[in-house]
């Protein structure tokens, strides 16, 4: 959702975001329960493009808060907006508190409301490819230092280096919290079909195994 906001605000990709300084406590926060990050500074420079990539592959939650602030001048009033959006898709099951997806009783969704946030994200071009990356280098300026910083995507069947890739998975997301367990959203393409595979509180040694039986099934 947070990426489809951002697409759906019109910003242009390679303008650039400073990381917040404002937001201090929030990273903290993320920081403190072991929250995957794309590894940003508060004060340094961004491309917008970057954040997105550093958010759909590297799960990063620093970059869904820059995105947040950066598109709705602050994270509360971003979430409205999720919500906002949710209700306008259909998804009537969901209730965002936040822009990263981080553990929280308030923060929740299902199967159906995931599978047409995917779907949405499949029809854009842009975050199809992204979703579909497997390694990209994101370039901050940090102080007088261009830094770049290399991100993989967390999604194994997309890579030919790891033991559950599959070449006809070309996406989508994983998500992984305490408790949600292992999650994955995936788009399988194959002959002329083009499905959204979801498992969900999958165990962690077998839910890449589990996605490829529900495509092959399917």
């Amino acid at each position: 959702m947070t990426a489809l906001l951002f697409l759906e605000s019109g910003k242009d990709m390679n303008g650039e975001v400073t990381v917040p300084t404002d937001l201090t406590q929030e990273f903290k926060d993320i920081q403190n329960a072991n929250g995957t990050t794309m590894g940003l500074r508060i004060g340094e420079t961004v491309r917008r493009i970057d954040l997105l990539y550093g958010l759909l592959l590297r799960s990063g939650n620093d970059a869904a808060i820059a995105l947040a602030e950066f598109i709705g001048g602050d994270v509360s009033t971003f979430v409205e907006m999720m919500n906002d959006k949710a209700k306008e898709m259909g998804a009537e099951m969901t209730h965002f508190v936040n822009p990263h997806g981080m553990q929280n009783e308030e923060h929740y969704s299902c199967l159906n409301d995931i599978a047409i946030f995917a779907s949405a994200l499949t029809k854009n071009p842009l975050l199809a490819k992204m979703v579909s990356t497997v390694n990209y280098t994101a370039h901050v300026q940090r102080g007088s230092s261009e830094i770049n910083i290399e991100m993989s995507n967390t999604n194994q069947l997309l890579n030919p280096e790891t033991a559950s890739y599959n070449k006809y998975f070309t996406g989508l997301k994983t998500g992984t919290t305490n408790s949600a367990g292992y999650c994955l959203a995936s788009r399988y393409q194959k002959s002329d079909r083009d499905l959204i595979i979801l498992t969900f509180d999958g165990d962690a040694d077998t839910y890449y195994a589990d996605t490829v039986k529900l495509a092959e099934y399917a």
